[in-house]
């Protein structure tokens, strides 16, 4: 009897360890800690045509069949969101462009969601609503990151500036993006200014400030006098 009750203590030992400890199956997204129950990628936003597609790119996520939904901004493509695509990753990657559903036409701001059928791999981002690339944005500049150093900078290519605007560049953790990155914000650091002359195109490359390093993931905003900005998001490895 000793020894039936102490297998049964160490039995409900080990069950209240695993559930302490999060070792959870749950995929449900209300659930604090969910995204890191499955494998997580990384959407990045090549280019976009206001209220008729995107071109994305997915990477770190393990092979398989995905599906690809856009919803309203906030809603991570889950409430109000649309199966727009799917494919098959090889080399826990892909390119894809397609098309915004009908119903989001008009949007400021998209979600977008690939994941696995099951839920066995997530990846989320996010992007505007307007026409990106060469030609520019019609009202902000675009910034999309190209190169990243782990703890030692971030490279861009900033697009649609105007000419002679001098903005000032932020750079903060991912959850101060979330809260609106304001450059008032105790948690975010100056890393730089940026002029062009002539407008249009030109890239840059910002060091990581000493006070993010060890950040998994930064936001980088730059502002200028009046309502011109513009921001973005990196993972903080090298690639």
């Amino acid at each position: 009897m000793y020894r039936i009750n102490k297998f049964l203590l160490i039995f409900l030992a080990i069950a209240v360890m695993v559930g302490g400890f999060g070792f959870s199956t749950r995929l449900d997204p209300s659930v604090p800690g969910w995204r890191f129950q499955v494998p997580r990628g990384e959407i990045e936003i090549l280019s976009t045509v206001r209220d008729s597609k995107v071109a994305i790119d997915v990477s770190r996520m393990p092979d398989g069949y995905v599906e690809i939904f856009i919803g309203p901004y906030g809603s991570q493509g889950l409430a109000g969101g649309y199966k727009v695509g799917s494919a098959t990753i090889h080399h826990h990657g892909f390119e894809i462009t397609v098309a915004l559903p009908t119903q989001l036409k008009g949007s400021d701001r998209l979600d977008i969601r690939v994941q696995g059928k099951t839920r066995t791999a997530l990846a989320l981002g996010w992007f505007y609503n307007m026409t990106s690339g060469p030609n520019g944005y019609s009202e902000n500049p675009v910034m999309v990151v190209t190169g990243v150093a782990y703890d030692k900078s971030v490279s861009v290519t900033l697009y649609n500036l105007p000419p002679n605007l001098k903005y000032t560049v932020y750079m903060g953790s991912f959850s101060d993006l979330r809260r609106g990155f304001r450059p008032d914000n105790l948690h975010i650091y100056q890393v730089g200014t940026l002029t062009l002359s002539t407008g249009g195109t030109t890239s840059a490359t910002f060091n990581i400030p000493s006070q993010l390093i060890g950040e998994d993931r930064m936001a980088l905003a730059m502002h200028a006098t009046g309502s011109s900005r513009a921001w973005t998001w990196f993972w903080n490895f090298t690639r």
